[in-house]
């Protein structure tokens, strides 16, 4: 699937104000469902909702620690996150 340019960003005003205020902590743009996300942007925004409800802001904020610093890396370099720790 090819990025549309131009992409209407839409609002986020729906958008659990948990979830809004996690990604704005990694700079993270939530773009709506319509967009092909591009580097440091999301539209899984009910994903992110289910790992704060699931399992607390404490372990979504992990994850999307992982998932910043990961940006730009590659697979190897990713998946060796995963797999040590990392200072938050």
């Amino acid at each position: 699937m090819l990025a549309r340019e131009g992409c209407n960003r839409g609002s986020t005003a729906d958008v659990d104000p948990r979830v809004a205020a996690l990604c704005g902590e990694f700079d993270v743009e939530i773009v709506p469902k319509s967009c092909y996300p591009k580097e440091g942007q999301t539209r899984a925004v009910g994903s992110i909702r289910r790992l704060i409800h699931d399992h607390g802001a404490a372990h979504a904020r992990l994850v999307l620690c992982v998932l910043a610093k990961a940006i730009g890396q590659t697979k190897e370099e990713a998946r060796s996150l995963v797999s040590r720790r990392i200072p938050i």
